[in-house]
């Protein structure tokens, strides 16, 4: 009877092996399966698809291409400020920003575009309202954080017409006093790579680092840009 017993037991660890032994092999091949699936995504999203997600699908997209081919998307905000959008849409379309040098480079902290003179002191020839709120504008209020494009001005507040410049850094103390308009989306490591160049002692890079295009989709709000005389 005993042995009869101990039979038993033997067959029914098999299939209790057994059955763990198919278990494990299903959750071997679903394993597989969904790092397939995870690999493909990340393919088609970084490798075939843009590889970068915008936060409104909505919102206006400019491409800053530069020389030696790299290149970098920014999303533009429309709703935080609308005027300054489009101007920065309307310079860039126009070829404008075309073959510009960064003038100035701070490292870590932020890059300076859109000088037409490339000493700083270049503009459009003509200037643009300061959408924030110290100016007394309402929008949206778009923060400065890491990545954020804002219009350089100078003291006065409607000073600002087609400088600009991108943080490599959070600078909340520019909140409410700058025109912030958009957001590296795509790109941000090589703009940290840039800010690292050799520099003279204004900051501006010892070597060429220039803006080959830049140009932006036509999503706007369609407005003509309201200029003010040059200051």
């Amino acid at each position: 009877m005993a042995k009869q017993t101990n039979q038993n037991t033997v067959r029914i660890n098999k299939k209790k092996k057994k059955r763990a032994r198919a278990r494990n092999r299903k959750l071997f091949l679903l394993a597989l399966v969904v790092c397939a699936l995870a690999l493909g995504a990340w393919i088609l999203f970084t490798v075939l698809g843009d590889g970068y997600e915008l936060e409104n699908e909505n919102d206006p997209v400019a491409t800053v291409k530069l020389k030696g081919g790299k290149e970098i998307i920014v999303e533009l905000f429309p709703d935080a400020a609308p005027n300054t959008v489009n101007n920065f849409i309307s310079l860039a379309n126009a070829g404008f920003y075309d073959g510009k040098n960064f003038d100035r480079l701070l490292a870590g902290d932020r890059i300076y575009a859109g000088d037409s003179t490339g000493d700083g002191t270049g503009g459009a020839g003509y200037c643009i309202k300061g959408e924030f709120a110290l100016n007394g504008f309402e929008g949206d209020g778009l923060g400065h954080t890491r990545g954020t494009l804002s219009m350089a001005r100078m003291n006065g507040y409607d000073t600002a017409s087609s400088q600009f410049f991108i943080l490599l850094s959070d600078a909340p103390y520019l909140n409410g006093g700058y025109a912030a308009f958009g957001r590296v989306v795509k790109g941000i490591d090589v703009l940290d790579a840039l800010s690292r160049a050799d520099v003279d002692e204004a900051l501006r890079p010892l070597s060429e680092r220039v803006t080959e295009a830049i140009r932006g989709d036509a999503k706007g709000d369609g407005s003509e840009v309201e200029k003010r005389p040059p200051r």
